[in-house]
This record gives C-alpha cells, sequence and structure tokens, in this order.
C-alpha cells in the first residue's frame, strides 16, 4: 500500500516536471534566436559560460552573454 502511494506521487511530480518543461519551451520558442541559443546551450547542454561565448563567436564574452540574457529575463 505504501508503495502504491510512493509510486502515484511520483507519477504526479513526472507530469509536474513535464507541464513545467513544456511551459518553459514555449516561453523559449517566443524569445530572440539568440537568445534561444543562449538558453538552450547553457541550461539544456550544461555548456559553461566560456564554451557558449565560444560558439557564439564575435565578441561575445562569458560577462555580456549573462547580462544579455539576465536583460531578457529581466524584461519577460
Amino acid at each position: 500500500r505504501l508503495l502504491q502511494e510512493e509510486e502515484r506521487l511520483l507519477l504526479q511530480r513526472k507530469e509536474h516536471a513535464e507541464q513545467i518543461r513544456l511551459r518553459a519551451q514555449q516561453y523559449i520558442n517566443f524569445a530572440p534566436i539568440r537568445i534561444q541559443r543562449i538558453i538552450r546551450m547553457r541550461y539544456m547542454m550544461k555548456m559553461s559560460w566560456n564554451e557558449i561565448a565560444g560558439k557564439m563567436g564575435g565578441r561575445a564574452t562569458e560577462s555580456s552573454l549573462k547580462m544579455e540574457l539576465h536583460r531578457f529575463l529581466e524584461k519577460t
């Protein structure tokens, strides 16, 4: 009986996590493409800020990317 209750709670947590993941993806889809790339590399691919800066190229630095993402998140 206890095992069934734990399994039910685990299933609820998984469903809730999936709902959050889907909402996050919808939110990301409305972000500018550059911000989408930053978010995906940082949070989905688990890349460091330095690695992201290397992929983004140009004048991108760790601090400039952090600030860019921070400013975007503040606006929304």
